[in-house]
């Protein structure tokens, strides 16, 4: 499986798409600010508690990640591919 990486217009979020699976089965979207928002939903906990990742946006196809001004992707990118990854061959 691959995960694709694109640009949005924010300076500060990508989007990431698996190329095959589903990230969500009981949620259309997910929008998390805190973990508590996530709503046990154990990858957007994941990636929510991310170094520098204030916000993760959900849907069944992709997942937008936007870090703060001030945060570096270094890392955080190959973690949160990693653990799209896991969670999609999992489900």
């Amino acid at each position: 499986m691959t995960i694709d990486t694109a640009p949005t217009p924010n300076p500060n979020s990508v989007k990431l798409t698996p190329s095959a699976g589903s990230l969500l089965s009981d949620h259309p979207m997910l929008a998390i600010k805190t973990p508590a928002d996530a709503q046990g939903h154990a990858l957007g906990e994941a990636l929510i508690g991310l170094d520098g990742v204030i916000d993760v946006f959900m849907t069944p196809g992709f997942v937008t990640l936007t870090k703060a001004d001030d945060a570096s992707w270094d890392g955080v990118l190959d973690t949160a591919r990693s653990l799209i990854a896991e969670h999609v061959e999992g489900v």
